[in-house]
């Protein structure tokens, strides 16, 4: 028992440690020196203010976590960029498209401007007041904000017709530093699909883990063998109860979603109640039985995705081990025989099994938040060989759950 959960304990920790590294992308800080240090960063999104840098000089390396400020901007290589500005009386971090004499911001709703004169502006199409020269002005709109911060270049002219646009203000910023004869740099935004797409075809993400939860209905088979006397209690119902647990999976081929193996670690009680009533030639016997116990499954199967969408349906077939903890079985009851003589008894002679091992195959659909992040759900049926610690009868469990979950 305690081999499962170590084993359960190391996957679930590898995990962690896989997915830490897989949201890293080779990048790059700058303090306040202006000195460059190169890295990697995690990955932000499609944040485009995030409240932090977590940054690392390589794979295994602990990784630093920095404020606005605390550094004066950071990017990733190829990717996008964010500067630490003062705004609303705070410091942030923002995305940054263009780089120079002028920069142009944006928070993910408006664009801005931002140089050592003015500090940072708006791009608006209503009226501001922006500081030009330590004087207040009020400028009415965007166009007439650009009219007077974009000056002293006789080869740049703003065209008619400007619209406030990331891509025209982006081309529009960066003509101006190079007629400025400024370095200018042109960052892209980062693009979380494309991002989740390199990443996956590295081999990232391959290795998930997350939390499942639902519903089971149980039911305990049992058949007599050859006329045997001995007394095999009957179950006609399912007995429904909640359960919850981790799984851990990993795509079996580098580039394709088609298969995966996952194991689940679930945890569940069940307290049982039957009463039965039987007969012979001149007694009846009514009995009162309890079963009572803690069960922790462990699901390993193999899973086959239909599809590459978002909504994926999928066929899952494996095996499955059960543990149970603390189990009890009880039965007490009366006899009465042919003169109504009615006298009480007590059975113990059955005992549950510690544990059972079967078979299970099921049905589902995922859904893709992104290549990273799935929710799910699946109906399973699983069919155990028996939950009894006796070979008096033939038994069987027969098991079905309905699941959902998501990984993280």
């Amino acid at each position: 028992m305690k081999k499962y959960f170590l084993f359960s304990l190391i996957a679930f920790a590898l995990s962690l440690n896989t997915k830490a590294q897989s949201d890293f992308q080779d990048g790059y800080i700058i303090k306040d020196d202006n000195k460059i240090i190169y890295g990697q960063i995690k990955f932000t999104g499609n944040d485009f203010t995030p409240s932090y840098c977590v940054f690392k000089w390589f794979d295994i390396s602990e990784s630093v976590t920095y404020s606005p400020k605390e550094l004066k901007s950071f990017g990733f290589v190829n990717g996008g960029r964010f500067e630490s500005v003062r705004f609303k009386n705070k410091s942030i971090f923002i995305a940054c498209f263009v780089t120079g004499k002028v920069n142009l911001l944006y928070n993910g709703k408006s664009l801005f401007v931002q140089n050592n004169d003015i500090g940072l502006a708006p791009l608006s199409y209503k009226s501001t007041y922006v500081t030009f020269s330590g004087e207040k002005t009020e400028v009415r709109n965007y166009k007439e904000l650009l009219e007077k911060l974009l000056t002293g270049s006789t080869s740049f002219s703003i065209p008619p017709g400007l619209q406030l646009e990331s891509d025209e203000m982006t081309r529009l910023i960066s003509e101006y530093n190079l007629g400025s004869q400024t370095e200018t740099k042109v960052f892209v935004a980062n693009n979380k699909e494309v991002f989740f797409s390199e990443m996956k075809n590295t081999g990232a993400y391959r290795l998930k883990y997350g939390v499942t939860g639902g519903i089971s209905a149980t039911r305990f088979k049992t058949t007599p063998i050859n006329r045997s006397a001995t007394f095999i209690p009957e179950m006609t119902f399912y007995e429904y109860t909640p359960m919850a647990g981790l799984f851990i999976n990993r795509q079996l081929s580098r580039l394709s979603e088609v298969a995966l193996i996952q194991a689940e670690v679930l945890l569940y009680k069940n307290k049982i109640y039957l009463y039965q009533e039987e007969k012979d030639l001149t007694n009846i016997y009514r009995s009162d039985i309890y079963i009572d116990y803690i069960g922790i499954k462990i699901p390993i199967f193999l899973q086959f995705n239909l599809s590459k969408g978002k909504i994926t349906p999928n066929l899952n077939v494996g095996i499955t081990r059960t543990f149970y903890l603390g189990g009890s079985y009880s039965r007490s009851g009366e006899k009465e025989d042919t003169n109504h003589v009615v006298r009480p008894f007590e059975d113990n002679s059955l005992s549950l099994s510690k544990g059972e091992l079967g078979l299970m195959a099921g049905a589902g659909v995922k859904y893709r938040l992104n290549p990273k992040t799935h929710l799910f759900i699946n109906a399973r049926a699983e069919y155990d060989n028996g939950i009894f610690q006796t070979d008096t009868f033939d038994q069987k469990t027969i098991t079905i759950m309905v699941l959902g979950g998501f990984n993280f």
